[in-house]
């Protein structure tokens, strides 16, 4: 099956470019389309690949119970994709109607053909649903304006995706207008052709009238198009075809009289309706076609008060609704009411087909894909309008159609099928429409319809019968009375009928029930008949079931080759088919079932459950197959993970099939090796339905632990640098599977031995180092060996690593770091929830250029892009040179470790940036060239240069050795000074309060740029324990003299719990500080301290203020501890040990001035006197 899916999965890549290669092209597939409207466009498009002269199709199962039809055998079915998104790779068959044949209990299938009698119904339903035409002359300017209107009314729901699909094709060559201009004429035009040519009309367009379709030859511009031209069209034809039913409902019901009927010999089955339509000189209802392949008529035995009067009028792909089937009985008892699936009632007290106890289990509910396509909402009818065939009421008796004549007499405006309103005509007219129907009747019973033909007769009696004639005819004034009948004709009628019922000795009034009950065929119930039908990989399965409700019914079953497959590595092959398949009834008493037993008793079938061994004949359907197994996740299964059979065999432990997933299955080819089955296509696509990380809820880091716990800690290699290169080499993998749909990725074990797989990967490996140079030397080698590399690939290769999740890339990344290395350089790691707060609060825009001089692992710059495509539709709002400005040039870093620095750079790739991303000191001249940026996010490393040395650039105006200090000066000096460029910087408690250098930076910060906001953040969420930090908001000034006005404080530590791992911090901390924050609007701040809530977290101070403060300190708090304690700031807390240190120094000095004190030479161990300085006490003398 997955090779076949590969054939129609070409076959769809080519036909997109067959059909958008001229206009011409395009118009054939549109008549294809217009006769089967109401398929997907994707099957649409397979179609017209493969049966471009369809008229009517179905699904097998559909045509078999719906319609009572059988496929020819050697039919090709054709082939459309399941699930048009991909997620199951499975195929679907349609069979046209000439592919079919009729049986005796097939029915008439049903397709509404357009007719000039309906254009003004037509163009009223068009007008009410589409709005006001003002050109009602032509049914081509109905056409025209209906779809203008709907068209105008939906384009907005498709064209967006067509703009975002253009990136990267002859689209993006015009102008963003041209091409919405060309769109909407396309599907305009391709909507009236679809629609004229389904209603017979001429649409007037031309071939230049579909010029520029060769613009869309990539899936997802047709896609864009196809899927706006078919659901618009399926909206119209929709109206249309609900309008047309209606009508030949209608005329279907109306009852017309012919004076010249002609008896033939035979009476049709449905001869009525036939006779009625040439008495009326209606025209015909529609095309009903009934014809095989050959094009020979055959007349379907179709149930004279069901169809004719019910069956809806449609194209054959018709919803659930309108082609219900009978109750549906499992071998094990169970009946499920729906076409095909399974049921999810539970029957109790029945027998079932197995002839045991009914179960009482509730069956599976049966799945979507068990459905025929349904009609749109806008064209649907509701199920409670649409009775199964058995349950069809028979048309009013004669007695009844007098009574309604007689009610509705003097009602002029009411109307109905047997209503009549006065008048010279309407009122005569359809009386004499009644007689004659009666009296056709009488003539067909003296003809060749015999006796039996009384069911024909009103009350199946002949007094009755002629009681009404007589009564209806003397309803008649006398100048009115019909010229073609009389009283004497009447009585005649029934001395004729009365002898010839005599003369045949049957009863009148026997009892249909009973006839049926007497007439019951002997069916085998002890047989089960296989059909099969290689071309699709499905097998039919017929049995009778005698215990149904119905008092017997034929079941028939439905077999894939898959579940046949499945059903081999079953313990109860059968029982498990009879679970999982699809299954369909047909019900005694219901139409056809007479005609489908004689069928089911005479038709020789593939396999017979009367042959010895016939399960090993159905299950040797499917071989040779195979199927590759995946160990399940859980815990208790690790020990499993990267252990080899021999292992596991020593160790007493043992492949349990339950212990795994089949995640593979397809049929083997000839002199076909393991390595040509595991080379499967497998492409990105592939990988994202199956990727781990989202499957399992497992992480990134989990799977680095698990191969370090393995396999690695007995590698002798570099962890770090090992799964590193890993990584790299799978993410270039990724990427370019990420741009070309077809490609098959390598970073997998697809058979290859090991030493096979490590040649394989390290040539991926160097790929990417050519590729992403500086991040490996020239001469990296993967030191992994070949059994180690390969279980490590096995761990990697279902995981999706490229744009993933930022959260599992950051935990994964901070794990790689070593512990010694946070600590050593002053680094950090910032948590995810503060940068995307920060993130947010500064909001970078999309053409702004971002930087993080000290970028660390890419984590701000990773999250300002996310904010932005966040915001424009994953950057297709934007045009195309400014996607690409995003890409390559909006955002940028700067990072001093050399690991580090890597890990950035993968960041960067893993989520398409290719900013620069330099490796210096941002410290040193280097970081001179780093400016003009227009948004700075960043966590400068804490701590003072190594030695204490200042810093090398010569560009600072106040050189110092507290490194923040200057990364301070570097980045309010890195912003442009447009009006707008702005920064969030994490900065520790020294920066606010420092004296000498960090005073004079603080007010040259307030000079320079309106430093607006400070937020002081809770303790404990960074590494090192005890480090107090804070956000500090600013944004540069067109000036460099009096930006400062006011600055707004937020403490968020004061009173606030210590967050760790044991309690983290969280987005709804930060609720109240966002709101407070105004998206920076200072007019529009109110602050929640006040005398009266001195404890409010939201304070302003002037600039005046914080200038009298001493040292122009920043590093204010205001607020109590509801526990009673002081919270100092540590200026303060300095302050204070500083006054108490100078009280102890003057009290130390007091105490030596005393002429009480005594010195004691601790060196010595003796008093200066001489004597011991320890032991006993001196004595106190009289001094």
């Amino acid at each position: 099956m997955a090779r076949k899916y590969e054939l129609i999965n070409d076959l769809y890549d080519q036909i997109i470019v067959d059909v958008t290669k001229d206009a011409r092209a395009w118009q054939s597939f549109l008549r294809t389309a217009c006769r089967n409207y109401k398929l997907r466009f994707d099957e649409q498009l397979l179609l017209f690949a493969q049966r471009p002269d369809a008229t009517a199709v179905l699904e097998i199962e559909r045509w078999n119970t719906a319609f009572g039809r059988w496929v020819n055998r050697g039919a090709k079915g054709i082939a459309v994709f399941e699930d048009p998104s991909g997620k199951s790779q499975r195929l679907k068959y349609y069979f046209d109607i000439t592919d079919t044949h009729g049986t005796k209990r097939s029915r008439e299938v049903p397709v509404w053909k357009m007719s000039d009698e309906y254009q003004s119904d037509v163009t009223e339903a068009l007008k009410n649903t589409f709005g006001t035409l003002s050109d009602l002359d032509s049914l081509e300017s109905v056409i025209k304006e209906s779809v203008s209107n709907a068209v105008d009314d939906n384009i907005d729901d498709y064209i967006y995706n067509f703009i975002r699909n253009g990136t990267g094709s002859e689209i993006d060559y015009i102008s963003t207008d041209e091409a919405e201009e060309i769109y909407k004429r396309l599907v305009k035009n391709s909507v009236v052709y679809m629609i004229s040519e389904r209603l017979g009309a001429d649409s007037g367009l031309t071939e230049s009238d579909f010029d520029g379709i060769e613009y869309f030859s990539t899936h997802e511009l047709l896609n864009s198009i196809g899927y706006a031209t078919s659901d618009i069209a399926k909206m119209g034809l929709g109206v249309v075809a609900k309008t047309v039913r209606a009508i030949e409902k209608e005329n279907q019901q109306a009852i017309m009289p012919d004076n010249n009927i002609s008896y033939n010999s035979e009476r049709s089955s449905n001869y009525e309706r036939n006779h009625l339509h040439n008495a009326g000189r209606l025209s015909d209802s529609g095309s009903i076609i009934t014809g095989t392949a050959g094009g020979n008529t055959r007349q379907m035995g179709t149930d004279e008060k069901g169809i004719s009067e019910a069956a809806p009028q449609d194209n054959v792909l018709q919803s659930d609704d309108e082609l219900s089937v009978n109750t549906v009985p499992r071998r094990n008892g169970t009946e499920s009411a729906q076409t095909g699936g399974r049921a999810d009632q539970r029957d109790v007290g029945k027998t079932g087909a197995d002839r045991r106890a009914e179960s009482e289990r509730y069956d599976e509910m049966g799945s979507a894909d068990e459905q025929s396509q349904a009609r749109s909402s806008r064209d649907s009818y509701s199920a409670d309008n649409n009775e199964r065939l058995s349950n069809i009421k028979p048309l009013p008796s004669i007695n009844e159609q007098t009574a309604f004549i007689a009610e509705y007499e003097a009602e002029v405006t009411k109307a109905s099928a047997f209503s009549v309103s006065p008048g010279k005509n309407s009122d005569d007219k359809f009386r004499y429409q009644l007689l004659s129907r009666m009296q056709s009747d009488c003539n067909y019973m003296l003809g060749n319809g015999g006796a039996g033909a009384i069911r024909y007769l009103d009350g199946e009696n002949v007094d009755t019968h002629i009681h009404n004639m007589l009564e209806l005819y003397n309803s008649f004034s006398d100048n009115a009375k019909p010229e073609w009948i009389s009283v004497e004709e009447i009585e005649g009628y029934r001395e004729k009928l009365t002898a010839l019922v005599a003369a045949s000795g049957k009863e009148i009034q026997q009892n249909s029930v009973e006839k049926a009950e007497s007439q019951k065929p002997e069916i085998p119930s002890d047989v089960d008949k296989f059909y099969v039908q290689p071309e699709i990989e499905q097998v039919t399965w017929i049995y009778y079931n005698p215990d149904s409700a119905a008092g017997g019914q034929l079941v028939y079953n439905y077999l894939t080759y898959d579940d046949i497959f499945n059903a081999v590595l079953k313990d109860d092959p059968m029982e498990y088919l009879l679970e999982n398949c699809k299954q369909e009834t047909l019900d005694r008493g219901s139409a056809g079932f007479d005609g489908a037993v004689e069928e089911f008793m005479t038709d020789s079938e593939d396999i017979s459950s009367r042959e010895e061994n016939y399960v090993g004949k159905l299950l040797a359907l499917t071989e040779p197959r195979y199927a590759i197994y995946q160990l399940k996740d859980g815990e208790e299964l690790r020990d499993y993970r990267f252990t080899n059979s021999e292992y596991m065999q020593a160790h007493g432990m043992y492949a349990d099939r339950e212990n795994y997933n089949q995640v593979y299955r397809g049929r083997m080819q000839e002199n076909e090796t393991l390595e040509d089955i595991l080379n499967t296509p497998f492409t990105m696509d592939d990988l994202i339905k199956s990727d781990k990380l989202t499957q399992t809820g497992k992480s990134l880091k989990d799977l680095i632990t698990e191969m370090e716990d393995e396999v690695l800690a007995n590698a002798g290699v570099d962890v770090f640098e090992e799964v590193f290169k890993l990584i790299f080499a799978k993410l270039f993998d990724e990427q370019i599977g990420a741009t070309d749909p077809k490609y098959n990725l390598e970073f997998r074990n697809s058979g290859q031995s090991d030493i096979q797989l490590k040649a394989k990967i390290e040539k991926l490996f160097k790929k990417a180092c050519d590729k992403w140079e500086g991040v490996f030397s020239d001469d990296a080698k993967i030191n992994l060996t070949p059994p180690h590399l390969s279980i490590c690939v096995s761990s990697l290769e279902g995981e999706k690593l490229f744009n993933s999740n930022l959260d599992v890339v950051d935990e994964a990344f901070e794990y790689l770091m070593s512990k010694s290395s946070k600590g050593e350089k002053g680094q950090y790691f910032t948590p995810r929830v503060l940068i995307n707060i920060m993130t947010q609060l500064v909001a970078p825009q999309p053409g702004e250029r971002c930087n993080d001089p000290a970028c660390g692992t890419f984590g701000f710059m990773i999250a300002a892009d996310r904010y932005i495509k966040d915001h424009t539709d994953d950057l297709f709002e934007l045009p195309v040179d400014q996607q690409e400005f995003q890409r390559t040039q909006a955002f940028s870093g700067c990072e001093l470790v050399h690991d580090t620095h890597r890990l950035a750079l993968m960041n960067a790739m893993l989520h398409d940036i290719s900013g620069p991303i330099y490796l210096g000191d941002t410290l040193s001249n280097f970081g001179k060239e780093m400016r003009g940026y227009d948004v700075v996010l960043t966590n400068p490393p804490f701590g003072t240069k190594k030695g204490g040395e200042r810093a090398t650039r010569d560009d600072f105006t106040f050189p110092t050795s507290n490194k923040q200090l200057n990364f301070l000066q570097h980045i309010y000096r890195s912003l442009n000074k447009h009006g707008g460029a702005r920064a969030a910087v994490v900065l520790p408690d020294n920066v606010l309060f420092a004296d000498g250098d960090g005073e004079r930076i603080r007010r040259d910060l307030m000079e320079k740029c309106n430093l607006h906001t400070i937020l002081r953040l809770p303790t404990g969420i960074f590494y090192a324990q005890g480090v107090k930090t804070n956000v500090l908001f600013f944004t540069r000034g067109r000036e460099d003299k009096g930006n400062t006005r006011e600055i707004w404080f937020y403490d968020l530590r004061s009173d606030m719990p210590s967050f760790g791992k044991t309690n983290p911090l969280k987005e709804s901390h930060f609720d109240e500080f966002i709101e407070c924050y105004k998206d920076g609007d200072l007019s529009s701040r109110t602050e929640t301290y006040s005398a009266e809530n001195p404890n409010g977290r939201w304070r302003k101070f002037t600039y005046e203020e914080i200038l009298a403060r001493d040292k122009t300190s920043l590093d204010i708090t205001w607020m109590k501890s509801d526990s009673g304690t002081e919270d100092y700031t540590l200026s303060e807390l300095l302050d204070q040990i500083k006054e108490k240190s100078a009280n102890i120094a003057k009290a130390v000095a007091a105490l030596e001035e005393s002429p009480h004190s005594r010195r004691y030479d601790i060196r010595a161990g003796y008093h200066s006197s001489g004597s011991p300085a320890w032991g006993t006490a001196p004595c106190r003398s009289a001094e």
